[in-house]
């Protein structure tokens, strides 16, 4: 009976600082979280997107990471979104969606993700549009001088032959 007990502290006490090591990591990014939350509340954006990227490139924590990933998605968003913060925060909702399907974030993000798809296909469209627009304007004008250029050959040859 005392072996038993004795092997059964030892594994305990060899257990333990995984099990604290787990505990510590999630308390970290509690803090990182709640650090960042603050530091946008005071409009500091630019410490707090370095917290929310150190949250969301770490082990992930249910209920901490998913938020992260959600607010620094918004962030994002949220400030003139070019096509790279546009994907950065397709990315990241999307890996939301993939990580954290049950999280409260990632049923938030569903929406937010169609209009940033939305938004890059029209985006999209729109250049390819332009593109286009333009090269249909050089070929117009390479046509107009050919025009132009048949017009002057044609009254040449009338003025050579003598009609």
């Amino acid at each position: 009976m005392r072996i038993e007990l004795k092997y059964i502290f030892l594994i305990l006490l060899l257990s333990l600082p995984y099990g604290c090591a787990g505990t510590l990591h999630n308390f970290n990014q509690q803090s990182k979280l709640a650090s960042a939350k603050d530091l946008l509340k005071h409009g500091k954006r630019l410490p707090a997107i370095k917290l929310l990227k150190e949250i969301t490139n770490e082990k992930g924590v249910p209920d901490v990471t998913d938020e992260a990933m959600f607010r620094l998605a918004i962030i994002y968003l949220s400030s003139s979104p070019d096509a790279e913060k546009l994907d950065n925060s397709r990315k990241l909702l999307e890996r939301l969606e993939r990580e954290y399907p049950d999280s409260l974030w990632a049923l938030q993000s569903y929406p937010l993700l169609e209009m940033i798809i939305r938004i890059r296909l029209e985006r999209d469209f729109k250049s390819e549009t332009h593109q286009e627009i333009e090269h249909l304007k050089r070929e117009n004008k390479k046509l107009k001088l050919s025009i132009e250029r048949l017009k002057t050959l044609d009254i040449e040859l009338e003025d050579k032959s003598g009609y």
